[in-house]
């Protein structure tokens, strides 16, 4: 009679699916940094709006139907992008509206070259 066990077979892990490729949450990152970076001036708005959009791509392109971390982030950072670039927009569109109202550029000007004379 043979008295060796009988082998023990373990099971194998199996391979991890391979992760699906989404450029649009990639182009949404990036798009997120660029209108923080540009946030003092009009820029962010646009880097913003196109982030904001691709990061909508993103999901619909999405298999799940969620977006991933990638776009998410792009998606908060070109929110706040938009938001700043309003906020510097407006801050200097109103005193631009009111000193060009009441000629306070060209008076300005003006005593600039007074005194460079």
């Amino acid at each position: 009679m043979n008295n060796t066990p009988n082998p023990v077979y373990y099971p194998q892990p199996q391979p991890e699916p391979p992760k699906e490729k989404n450029g649009a949450a990639v182009v949404s990152l990036v798009m997120g940094i660029l209108s923080l970076v540009f946030a003092c001036c009009g820029g962010s708005l646009i880097f913003g709006i196109v982030g904001i959009i691709t990061a909508i791509v993103s999901k619909s392109k999405s298999s799940t139907g969620k977006l991933n971390g990638m776009a998410i982030a792009g998606l908060i950072m070109s929110i706040i992008g938009v938001v700043a670039g309003l906020i510097t927009l407006i801050a200097f569109l109103i005193p631009a509206i009111i000193a060009g109202g009441s000629g306070g550029f060209d008076e300005i000007f003006r005593e600039l070259e007074r005194s460079l004379r």
